[in-house]
C-alpha cells in the first residue's frame, strides 16, 4: 500500500520528543537508527530546490521506488522501528529537521 505524505505540523512535539536538524547529501545515509521500541518520526524539507528521498526498510536511492519529500513537504510516520535512510536530490541539503519522539 503507497504511503501518503501529508503536511506535518512540528508543533506536535511533545515531552520526550526530541528535534535535531541533518545535512541530507546525495549518498545514501542514516538519518534515524533502529529502535527496539515504536516511536513517532517527522522529516521537514526546508530546502528551496533539493528533493529527500527516503527508505524505510533499507538503503534510500534518488528513485521513483522510494518515500518522497518535496523542497517544503514534510513526512510523518507513527509507530516505528525500523532504521531510515535518506538521500538528497542535490549535494548537500543542510535544511532538514527531524523530529523524534513517543
Amino acid at each position: 500500500k503507497a504511503q501518503k505524505i501529508r503536511e506535518a505540523k512540528m508543533a506536535r512535539i511533545g515531552i520526550g520528543d526530541t528535534q535535531t536538524t541533518a545535512t541530507i547529501t546525495n549518498a545514501a545515509s542514516t538519518i534515524f537508527a533502529a529502535r527496539q521500541f515504536p516511536r513517532n518520526i517527522l522529516i521537514q524539507n526546508n530546502d528551496a530546490a533539493g528533493i529527500i528521498y527516503i527508505n524505510l526498510s533499507g538503503n534510500a536511492t534518488a528513485s521513483a521506488t522510494m518515500l518522497k519529500i518535496p523542497p517544503g513537504g514534510s513526512f510523518e510516520r507513527i509507530g516505528i522501528t525500523n532504521a531510515v535512510s535518506a538521500i538528497g536530490s542535490i549535494a548537500s541539503n543542510a535544511n532538514v529537521a527531524l523530529v523524534e519522539g513517543r
